[in-house]
């Protein structure tokens, strides 16, 4: 390997059964090497270009190599994805670098970049599916068509191995024929994709999930690629469902493959009013972050179990097939460990639970209990910021009893640490709470816009 290059990505395919397996054989300068792996059914026609394999191993070297470095990829990738790449590096590395994860902007150089085949136009689409809320309330909206212009025929659905959760194969197994239950009543075809060998990671999620969708591209038989979303994002962090501030932006999108968030300006609350009139999706609902797979398919208890739970809740439906009987009082108890111990993340997702509640749902103790400590978090993101001072007071008396330089850069570190905590955990509640007040504003103004509409039409 040339010395300019920090590290070198060799794709290669190989055949095993009816297994297809897509590798990334990587060598660092400093002599060590990686194999990075997505593995398929060997029963159609996926990208003859190695898109696929370049953006599986992506998610790798941008995490261990270092700002500047140079990355050979002795392969063959289709025109406009290297543009994609640079674009999403430099929006990872701009919002997420250093928040929990290290993500550094690296420069790829391929052996060869070639134009996509043409094929026309289509409104054939993969979907990204797990059986959640987000991944059914597209495949529910697109099938009923519900989303006007942007509607398209799902054709096939990806269910993939090990993406967020490394889980066994038995409990992949029992998922897939969940996921199964559903993508057969809507007439989707199911393809099952492990990623093998990863760490997780918000990042690496990401790049990995994109990975598994080109392999489809270039195949003339889709152009789109379907995401769910929950809400979206404002330089990495969450404060509310915005469709110009989401994940993707289209930074994954290239000329063989539009990717795109799909709902990104639907709140969870009323996706899953939507969701309770298909009973089939009821039936087979996943959320959990550690799902049994068994006579339960959701714990109950854990924060995504909660959050829609009182989703539904929220809509007056009690009825929940695949959670189970509820202790009360734990219940409870978690809400208020979620509310008080939340991001800005969880926390919008509250407040949509009380923006969206209907009315007869505001007398009940939950939401009464929601409201309670909603109110008791952004107090205490208000009173952590008070802290600083005194942390800077510690901060100086330790540095009058710091006799090294190791000592004092030591102490500089945890000062800086302490800072960086609270402003990551606290800088966007008020933002957060500053658009559900917002969003409460502009229902009450439509509101009465039509409540003084009717009456115009009455007195006329």
């Amino acid at each position: 390997m040339e010395n300019i290059y920090a590290a070198k990505i060799t794709p290669k395919r190989e055949i095993s059964g009816n297994i297809i397996k897509f590798h990334a054989e990587i060598e660092f300068a400093e002599g060590y090497h990686i194999t990075k792996s997505i593995e398929a059914p060997n029963d159609r026609e996926y990208n003859p270009y190695d898109d696929a394999i370049l953006l599986r191993a992506f998610s790798t070297v941008a995490i261990l190599l270092k700002d500047g470095d140079k990355v050979y990829f002795d392969g063959v990738v289709s025109d406009g994805l290297l543009s994609t790449i640079r674009i999403a590096n430099e929006y990872y590395h701009e919002c997420y670098n250093g928040r929990g994860e290290l993500y550094h902007l690296i420069d790829v150089i391929v052996k060869e970049e070639k134009p996509i085949k043409t094929t026309p136009l289509s409104k054939d689409a993969i979907l990204a599916y797990s059986a959640g809320v987000d991944a059914n309330y597209s495949l529910l909206t697109h099938k009923r068509g519900l989303c006007g212009a942007r509607n398209v025929n799902i054709k096939t659905a990806v269910v993939l191995h090990n993406l967020e959760v490394m889980t066994s194969d038995e409990k992949f197994n029992n998922k897939q024929q969940i996921c199964k239950n559903v993508l057969d009543h809507f007439g989707v075809e199911q393809v099952n994709i492990t990623l093998t060998n990863e760490a997780q990671g918000y990042i690496r999620y990401m790049w990995n999930l994109c990975s598994a969708l080109y392999l489809f591209a270039n195949t003339g038989n889709y152009t789109t690629a379907l995401i769910g979303s929950g809400g979206g994002t404002q330089q990495g962090l969450w404060f509310g469902s915005d469709e110009n501030n989401c994940i993707f932006t289209n930074v994954f999108a290239s000329k063989a493959l539009q990717v795109r968030e799909d709902a990104t300006n639907t709140s969870r609350t009323k996706k899953c009013k939507l969701l309770a009139t298909e009973p089939i999706i009821m039936q087979n609902l996943i959320t959990c972050f550690k799902p049994d797979f068994k006579e339960d398919l959701n714990c109950g208890y854990c924060g995504k179990c909660v959050e829609t739970i009182l989703n539904f809740w929220a809509n007056g439906i009690y009825d929940l097939p695949t959670f189970p009987q509820l202790n009360k009082r734990k219940f409870l108890r978690k809400i208020k460990k979620r509310i008080m111990r939340s991001g800005t993340t969880d926390f919008v997702f509250y407040q949509d639970i009380l923006n969206c509640a209907l009315d007869s749902e505001k007398s009940k103790d939950w939401y009464k209990l929601v409201q309670k400590y909603v109110r008791k978090r952004r107090i205490k993101s208000l009173l952590d910021f008070y802290k600083i001072p005194f942390l800077y007071l510690i901060y100086r008396l330790k540095l009058l009893f710091s006799w090294t330089s190791k000592q004092r850069n030591k102490t500089h570190q945890q000062y800086f640490d302490w800072i960086q905590k609270i402003k990551d955990n606290n800088v966007n509640i008020e933002k957060s709470y500053d658009y559900y007040l917002g969003q409460r504003a502009l229902i009450a103004q439509m509101k009465s816009e039509k409540e003084q509409a009717l009456q115009n039409k009455e007195s006329k």
